[in-house]
């Protein structure tokens, strides 16, 4: 059996975040087969929220997960986790 929901891609956004800790917008968009907009967007509301926090590197701005955004991160894995796994 497996479950067949959609997963917000915010959730997606923040499980992936708390696996890799730093990473670029752009290789965010590539591993979620995002546009790069549409994760910019999803990046902007996330750091409002003070779940990511953004920090410029010379010409590279590098996303970062928060202390609260770890909490938040770590439900986020899970969830994602639990919705790939087949049980049969």
């Amino acid at each position: 059996m497996t479950f067949n929901i959609t997963i917000p891609f915010w959730i997606r956004v923040m499980a992936l975040m708390y696996r890799e800790e730093k990473s670029y917008v752009r290789q965010i968009s590539k591993k979620l087969d995002l546009t790069y907009s549409h994760a910019h967007k999803i990046i902007a509301d996330l750091q409002k929220r003070r779940l990511l926090s953004l920090n410029k590197e010379g010409r590279k701005n590098i996303i970062t997960i928060t202390k609260n955004g770890s909490v938040m991160g770590k439900y986020c894995d899970f969830i994602e986790a639990f919705t790939e796994a087949r049980y049969d």
